[in-house]
Formats: C-alpha cells, structure tokens, sequence
C-alpha cells in the first residue's frame, strides 16, 4: 500500500496553525503510539535539512553528519528506521526549496504530513503536478483571520491572566 493520508493547514499568520497542531501533536501523544516531530521549513529548507532534522528523533544513535551525507542515503536510512506511524508537521511548508520529500512523505505508508502554509495557492501553484495531485487528497483546514470581537476577547483574557489588575485600562 502506498500513499499517506495528511492534512494541509493555511491561513493568515497569527490564527493558530501551529498552535492547534502542537496541541493536537500533545493529545496524541498521549493517547497513542505514534512518534511524532515539527520541521520549521524557514530553518530547514532542503530535503537533506528535512531529514537530518528527522532522524534523531527516529534514530537517536545515527551518525550521519549534515553537508556530507547525501540525500538519497538519509531518506534511506530514515526509510530503514520506521517501525509504527509517524506524524511530520512541515510548517510553513512554503518555504522548501524542493519538494521530493513532499512525494516521499506521502508515498510512504507510515508517514502521515501535516503541511502549515500561509497561502494556498501559492503553495500548489509552483509545485509538480504529480506532487500537488497527491497533496490535494489531504484533508484542508481553513484558517481565518480573527474578527475585532475574538482579538479583544483573546487580548483581555491573556491581560488578566499575566497582568496585575488595572494594568491596562480598557477604551469604550
């Protein structure tokens, strides 16, 4: 069997992508055995940097060293590491500059990808069409931008909760 199922989040920045993933991440953990890691795409950018990144959270004895082993021999390792189902948050995943671990990611039967965008569109649009044909079978979520009424209510409550009373004054 191959192909993964997955999720692809996007929305404004600030509206809770990461938040609600590591969250969820959490509750999972918790209640289920699965092995689950978050990859900053801003930091780790290229596959090679996806995979070194993943690797010691799947092999903590591996000594492959970054610049020096080649990607096809990381993502074979990886590969030869999966024993149970595993969660891979790839968030602003925007900023890859190849998308091959995307394809592997999802061919791979024991990887589910939750992938963190900004922009929907912009993330297909420059992707191969094999790619984004597989991606665009991930359920998508949504997320909106903050009415004035859910930011004042969110402000408020993170005042009171790390202000001392009266620190700030309300405006009417």
């Amino acid at each position: 069997m191959t192909g993964s199922s997955g999720a692809f989040l996007w929305g404004p920045t600030g509206t809770g992508k990461t938040c609600t993933t590591q969250h969820l991440l959490e509750k999972l953990s918790e209640t289920a055995d699965i092995e689950t890691t978050t990859v900053d795409c801003w930091q780790q950018n290229s596959n090679s940097a996806i995979y070194h990144t993943l690797l010691p959270d799947i092999d903590p004895a591996h000594t492959l060293k970054r610049g020096t082993t080649a990607r096809t021999v990381l993502w074979e390792r990886l590969c030869e590491q999966f024993d149970q189902q595993f969660v891979v948050v790839l968030d602003d995943v925007d900023q890859l500059k190849d998308e091959q671990a995307l394809y592997q990611f999802y061919e791979h039967e024991l990887i589910t990808p939750i992938l963190i965008a900004n922009r929907k569109l912009d993330f297909f649009v420059g992707l191969d069409d094999r790619v984004e044909s597989r991606l665009r079978g991930y359920s998508s979520i949504h997320f909106q931008t903050y009415t004035d009424e859910e930011l004042v209510a969110i402000l408020s409550n993170r005042a009171d909760a790390a202000l001392r009373p009266g620190a700030v004054s309300t405006l009417s």
